[in-house]
C-alpha cells in the first residue's frame, strides 16, 4: 500500500495521468483483496475517471472488472451487470483481440458450416469444443447454447470473461452475417498481415512531427496485441513504439 501511495504521489506531482490512473487501478485491486471495498471503489472510480478520457491501450475493462466485483461484494447486482458490460464490450472495441479471435478460428467456420446444414462440420465443431473444455468452459457451454438455437447476446454474454465475449459476439455476428469468417473486430485485414519491416516503417512514421493522429497510440495496442502471441521481435518494436510516442509528445509540447 505504501509504494502504490507514494507512485500516486509521485505522478500526481508530474501531472501524468496515463500513469496515474493505473496507479489507482493497483491501489484498488489490493483494498479490494484486502475486503476494504470503500477504499477500493474510491481509487477505481478515480482511474476510471481518467481511462474514459484515454484512448484503449489504457485497459479500461480491468478497472471495469474491479469495480464490478466490489458491487458484487456489496450486494449490488444490477450496478455489478453494468461494470461487466462495459468490461466485456470496451475490450472487444479494442485491438487486443486478435489473438483470440484465431485462436477460436475453426470453431467458428465450423459453426457457420453447421447452421448452414453441413452435417461433417457438426463432427468436427464437437471435437474442437472438446479441446477447448478445460481451458475456456464458459465458453464452450456458451457455444454449445448457440448450437442449442440460442441467438441473444445479452442472454449469453452473463458469466463471460471479456475475452469469451469477444469469441460469441463474433460467432453470432458471423451467423447473421453481420461480420465474414474470422474478421478481427479493432484489426484490420491489412494490420493482421503487417510484416516487420511494415512495422518499422509505420515507427519511423510515427516519430515524425507530421505523423498522422493517433497513429503512434494504435501501433502501440497492435504491437502489445502481438507481443502477447510470443513474438519476441515484436516486443522490441512495442517498447520502440512508445518510446517515439513520448518523445513526440515532448516535441509537440
Amino acid at each position: 500500500e505504501r509504494w502504490y501511495l507514494r507512485a500516486i504521489e509521485f505522478d500526481e506531482q508530474l501531472g501524468n495521468p496515463k500513469e496515474l490512473a493505473p496507479d489507482y487501478s493497483n491501489l484498488a485491486s489490493l483494498y479490494l483483496s484486502q475486503g476494504c471495498l470503500d477504499e477500493a471503489a474510491r481509487y477505481a472510480r478515480r482511474a476510471v475517471e481518467i481511462k474514459e478520457t484515454l484512448d484503449l491501450s489504457a485497459e479500461p475493462w480491468k478497472t471495469y472488472n474491479i469495480l464490478a466485483r466490489i458491487a458484487e461484494a456489496q450486494g449490488r447486482a444490477v450496478e455489478a451487470a453494468e461494470w461487466r458490460r462495459k468490461e466485456q464490450e470496451s475490450y472487444a472495441a479494442s485491438a487486443f483481440v486478435a489473438h483470440a479471435i484465431r485462436e477460436w478460428g475453426p470453431v467458428m467456420q465450423s459453426m457457420v458450416a453447421v447452421c448452414e446444414g453441413h452435417v461433417q462440420a457438426a463432427k468436427q465443431v464437437n471435437s474442437l469444443l472438446q479441446q477447448f473444455e478445460e481451458g475456456w468452459p464458459t465458453t464452450v457451454a456458451a457455444v454449445r447454447r448457440i448450437l442449442d438455437g440460442e441467438r441473444d447476446i445479452e442472454t449469453l454474454r452473463t458469466g463471460l470473461s471479456p475475452k469469451s465475449f469477444v469469441v460469441i459476439h463474433t460467432i453470432l455476428s458471423q451467423l447473421a452475417g453481420e461480420a465474414p469468417p474470422q474478421q478481427t473486430p479493432g484489426v484490420s485485414p491489412a494490420q493482421e498481415s503487417l510484416t516487420l519491416p511494415d512495422l518499422l516503417t509505420l515507427v519511423g512514421q510515427a516519430g515524425r512531427p507530421d505523423a498522422p493522429p493517433g497513429l503512434g497510440e494504435q501501433l502501440y495496442a497492435l504491437t502489445h496485441t502481438l507481443s502477447s502471441e510470443h513474438y519476441n521481435e515484436w516486443r522490441k518494436e512495442r517498447i520502440r513504439t512508445q518510446r517515439l510516442i513520448e518523445r513526440q509528445k515532448f516535441v509537440d509540447f
